[in-house]
C-alpha cells in the first residue's frame, strides 16, 4: 500500500509541474498515449443481494496495480483537438479513454470468500476538455463500465463464461460512470511527448454473482504518467 501512495503522490506532482508548450493551433491535432499509475479506493455501499440472502456493507477495496494474479493497471487514451471553441472555451479536444481499473475487496463478509474484478473494472468514457492554463488541461466524460467479476459468494463461484474473444475471459457490461480530470504533457523528441494525468472517477454497477447480483457503487482518485504520440 505505501508503495501505491508514494506512486500516486509522484505522479500527482508531476502533473502539476508539466509543461505543455505547443498551441493546438500550431500542432498535430491527434494523439495517443499509454500510461499506467494507480488509485486511491474511497470506501463505499456495496450490497450483496443473492435470494434470501441480503448483506450491505462499506466496501474497502485495493487496487494493487501490479498485483499477482490479475492484469497490470493501466490507462489508454486517444484525442482529438477540436478547431472550433465552444461557449467561449478555446483549445478543446474530445478523448476516448480505456482506464483499466482493478479492485479488491479486502474487507470480506463471512459469506463472500473472494470479490475482485482484477482482469479489469474498466471504464470506457468519451471526454471532452479545453486548455485551462498555458500548461494544463481539464477534461470531463462519461462512459459504460465493463468488468472481469471474479467472485465466490455462500460457496458459489461464478464461471468464467461466456468468454470474450480473444481474450480467454468473461467480460459483462455492469453499469456506467463518469470522471473528470486534468492532464499535462511534454513533447521530448519530435512527436513523442510524455504525459501526466490525475482524475476523480465515479461509477455505479450491478455485478453479477451465481444467483443474484452486487451492488456497486465505486469512487476512486487516480495519477498516471506514460508515453504518448501525435500526429
Amino acid at each position: 500500500m505505501g508503495r501505491q501512495v508514494f506512486l500516486f503522490i509522484l505522479l500527482a506532482a508531476a502533473a502539476s509541474l508539466t509543461h505543455v508548450e505547443a498551441s493546438y493551433a500550431d500542432g498535430p491535432r491527434n494523439s495517443f498515449s499509454i500510461q499506467t499509475g494507480g488509485a486511491q479506493n474511497f470506501n463505499m455501499p456495496l450490497k450483496f443481494e443473492q435470494g434470501a440472502y441480503q448483506e450491505k456493507i462499506t466496501a474497502e477495496y485495493s487496487t494493487r496495480p501490479f498485483g499477482p494474479g490479475a492484469a497490470p493497471y493501466y490507462n489508454l487514451r486517444y484525442k482529438r483537438q477540436m478547431s472550433s471553441s465552444i461557449l467561449g472555451l478555446e483549445d478543446m479536444f474530445w478523448s476516448l479513454d480505456l482506464l483499466h481499473h482493478k479492485v479488491w475487496l479486502d474487507n470480506l463478509p463471512a459469506a463472500v470468500s473472494e470479490f475482485r474484478m482484477t482482469f479489469g473494472y474498466n471504464l470506457i468514457p468519451i471526454s471532452f476538455g479545453a486548455r485551462i492554463l498555458s500548461w494544463l488541461e481539464g477534461y470531463v466524460g462519461v462512459g459504460p463500465v465493463v468488468v472481469h467479476p471474479v467472485n465466490t459468494v455462500n460457496g458459489l463461484t461464478l464461471p468464467n463464461e461466456p468468454v470474450m474473444w480473444p481474450t480467454g475471459k468473461r467480460y459483462t457490461l455492469v453499469g456506467a460512470g463518469v470522471q473528470a480530470g486534468a492532464e499535462a504533457s511534454y513533447s521530448i523528441w519530435k512527436n513523442v511527448f510524455v504525459v501526466a494525468d490525475v482524475r476523480f472517477m465515479f461509477t455505479k454497477s450491478l455485478v453479477p454473482i451465481v444467483g443474484g447480483r452486487a451492488r456497486v457503487l465505486q469512487a476512486s482518485l487516480h495519477a498516471h504518467g506514460g508515453l504518448g504520440f501525435v500526429w
